[in-house]
């Protein structure tokens, strides 16, 4: 960036008289111009500019597509969805349950089930459950069928199912 700063000086009428005489010395006026360039310079930083890290979003956990679909049982039933959402329902008899909001992952070799928020409250509702809770399982086979078995409750395929493994 260049400045100019530009000074003047005042017109000076400078009158001279003779001594004794009525002749006057010629009167004249001057303009000076004075005219100086300033380049201003950018101080050097005094210390190394921050360092800046690009962060990257924490992976997305892998859902095992064996694990997606419904998942019956007697009075229960757990619906697993391939965005890692689904709900799950546990009722105790025909009158009492609750329906949960819930979401889900891989764990290890089988799945953790995160209960969310209660949809649906039927009488007395199901009180084995509490928001936030996680619970764990894994798949296997039985009589031909496949098996989740999710904090100790089994749910079922439908060849498992007919089998009875899930209840009546």
């Amino acid at each position: 960036m260049r400045k100019v700063i530009t000074a003047c000086a005042v017109p000076v009428l400078l009158l001279a008289a003779a001594c004794g005489t009525k002749d006057h010395a010629d009167s004249s006026a001057t303009t000076t111009v004075v005219t100086k360039t300033v380049t201003a310079t950018a101080p050097a930083p005094t210390s190394a500019a921050p360092t800046t890290t690009a962060t990257q979003p924490p992976p997305v956990a892998t859902l095992p597509s064996q694990y997606v679909g419904k998942w019956p049982g007697h009075t229960r039933q757990l619906n697993l969805n391939s965005d890692g959402t689904g709900s799950l329902s546990v009722f105790s008899g025909a009158m009492n349950g609750t329906v949960w909001d819930v979401t889900w992952t891989g764990s290890g070799s089988g799945i953790a089930v995160t209960l969310v928020r209660k949809t649906k409250v039927v009488g007395d509702g199901a009180p084995l459950y509490y928001p936030g809770q996680v619970l764990t399982g894994a798949l296997s086979s039985q009589d031909g069928g496949q098996v989740v078995t999710l904090a100790g409750v089994t749910y079922c395929d439908d060849t498992a199912g007919r089998a009875g493994i899930c209840g009546a």
